[in-house]
């Protein structure tokens, strides 16, 4: 269909476009690669992973989320559709970005652990939700509070393994008083079976237990776990330059990082 881009190329007249190269394919790389595409851009997504849409695709993994994964199909289909060249299983480096007009959706990296780990088994939410069940007993560690650790926790009960999850707070999944969850949340997890480690801090992570730590009395005592799945903070992955976008300027939500992906798009002259 034919239609003016930003730099004045009329769509479909042979002009050849001006080139952007969209680093990660989650929810801020899709959306601005596929604005860019609208615009007259000829526009090449490389993507880490062997699929595309980053976080969003993982958190359609979590217990009640998993609508999620159509919005990832919807934007999959539109980018090809409208010839953005996609490259999976490509790690881009400073070489790839050198001289080249470039938006950056890298996304975010683990957080640091506030845990000793003594020949214990830790992995990050994403690990757990991109791979295999992990084996039980298996500790939840939600020092965040939100929707990731509780519908991990319910997920990977809802699968036999015994579960607990782990939280400073006084109840668990506090953050989820704001959407109107929280009692719920809490009913699934008691219902799926899964033991509630509240007031609690977790100080070290061994063979085969944890040591928490009772946030009022600073009392110790462990608990089974033959693997730790963290649910902490993420940090922003700023190994690159160019424009950036999404979780690779701090962590967000999908609709801030599709807002942010459509803006940098219309920015770019």
């Amino acid at each position: 269909v034919g239609g003016w881009g930003s730099r004045g190329v009329r769509l479909g007249s042979g002009v050849e476009p001006q080139s952007v190269l969209v680093v990660g394919g989650g929810p801020a790389g899709l959306e601005a690669a596929r604005v860019l595409a609208l615009r007259g851009w000829s526009v090449e997504l490389v993507e880490r992973e062997e699929r595309l849409g980053g976080m969003v695709r993982a958190a359609a993994e979590v217990a009640g989320r998993g609508r999620l994964a159509g919005l990832v199909e919807w934007w999959e289909g539109e980018v090809r559709r409208l010839g953005v060249q996609v490259r999976l299983g490509v790690e881009a480096g400073p070489e790839d970005v050198a001289g080249r007009e470039v938006v950056v959706a890298t996304g975010s990296v683990p957080g640091p652990w506030a845990f000793k780990v003594d020949g214990g088994v830790v992995l990050d939410v994403v690990e757990v939700l991109s791979g295999e069940t992990p084996p039980g007993p298996v500790v939840v560690h939600d020092p965040v509070g939100d929707f990731v650790g509780v519908g991990v926790a319910e997920l990977l009960a809802g699968r036999g393994v015994e579960t607990a999850i782990v939280t400073q707070d006084q109840v668990v999944g506090t953050q989820l008083a704001l959407t109107g969850d929280l009692a719920d949340a809490n009913a699934r997890l008691q219902r799926a079976g899964v033991a509630l480690e509240k007031r609690s801090l977790l100080r070290e992570v061994r063979s085969d237990h944890v040591v928490l730590e009772d946030v009022h009395t600073a009392e110790t005592r462990e608990r089974p776990a033959a693997t730790v799945v963290h649910c902490g903070h993420r940090l922003p992955d700023q190994r690159l330059d160019g424009v950036r976008i999404g979780d690779c300027v701090a962590p967000r939500t999908v609709h801030e990082a599709i807002l942010e992906g459509r803006r940098a798009a219309g920015g770019l002259r």
